[in-house]
Formats: C-alpha cells, sequence, structure tokens
C-alpha cells in the first residue's frame, strides 16, 4: 500500500479514534437503578368465569325423545317414500329408532350435560338414528334420483 493511500485513511480515522478515546470523564453518569414498590393491597385476581350451566341427562333424554322424531318427521314423512314406506308412519318409525338410539347413548353420557356436550351428544344420536334407520330398512331403498341422499335435516 502507498503511504499516501495510509496517510489518507488515517486521517479519516482520526475525529473517529479520538470519539472512541474518550474517558469516563465524559461519560454521563451511570443511571441509578430504582426497584418498584408496591403502593397499598395487591390486586386480586380476576373473578373466574361461571361454570356453564347444565341440565341433568334425564331432562335432556326425554326432550331429545320429544324432539327427535318432531325433527325427522318435519317433512311430513316423505322421506319414507324412498324406502316404499307410508309417509304417517313417520312419528312411529322415528320414536322407537330414536328412543333406541337414545337409551344406547345415555349408557355412556354424563348425569348432567352442558349446551356444548348436549349439542355433541344430539349430533350422536341423529348419526345412530340414521345408521340404524338404514340398517333397518336398506333393502326397501327405491332407486330414484330423489332417494340418493337423505334429505337435507336429516344430513
Amino acid at each position: 500500500m502507498s503511504s499516501r493511500f495510509l496517510t489518507a485513511m488515517l486521517m479519516l480515522l482520526t475525529p473517529l479514534l479520538d470519539t472512541m478515546a474518550q474517558t469516563d470523564g465524559d461519560s454521563p453518569p451511570p443511571v441509578e437503578r430504582v426497584e418498584p414498590q408496591i403502593l397499598g393491597e395487591p390486586l386480586p385476581p380476576p373473578p373466574l368465569p361461571p361454570p356453564p350451566e347444565t341440565v341433568p341427562l334425564s331432562e335432556w333424554l326425554e326432550a331429545m325423545k320429544t324432539q327427535m322424531p318432531a325433527h325427522i318427521c318435519q317433512d311430513r314423512g316423505e322421506w319414507l317414500r324412498c324406502f316404499a314406506m307410508a309417509p304417517d308412519s313417520c312419528e312411529q318409525q322415528a320414536e322407537e329408532i330414536a328412543t333406541l338410539c337414545l337409551d344406547i347413548l345415555a349408557q355412556n353420557m354424563p348425569s348432567e350435560l352442558t349446551e356444548v356436550q348436549a349439542g355433541r351428544w344430539g349430533v350422536e344420536a341423529a348419526r345412530c338414528f340414521n345408521l340404524t334407520f338404514l340398517n333397518l330398512h336398506q333393502d326397501k331403498l327405491l332407486e330414484d334420483e330423489n332417494c340418493r341422499e337423505p334429505p337435507a335435516h336429516l344430513r
């Protein structure tokens, strides 16, 4: 390297080196650490949310045994035509199968249900109903385009 290059570099770096070489006397005074203090009584923890409302299993089962057939037959039993069955037998068919499914499911259910649990068990009851009905009547299902899928209220 040429001496001219080194001289130029030294001239550029001198102010920077001077700044870096400052003594502690030029530094600002150190900041004292202050410990936080608690004033007054500490805040209590926030209250716990109320427990979810529950319904006794026996009440839920009775309501489902009443409501399921009405829900299943809301199309006045028209879906039974796909199985060559009279629509007016819908309530009886639905009541028998719904009762069977709910009685089986109740053996594994808690004694009280939250709203979320009731919804989940309701889905299981509907699934049981659909599978049981199909198992009992699959051989009667008509080869009709309208009968390929159950009505929307039964899916």
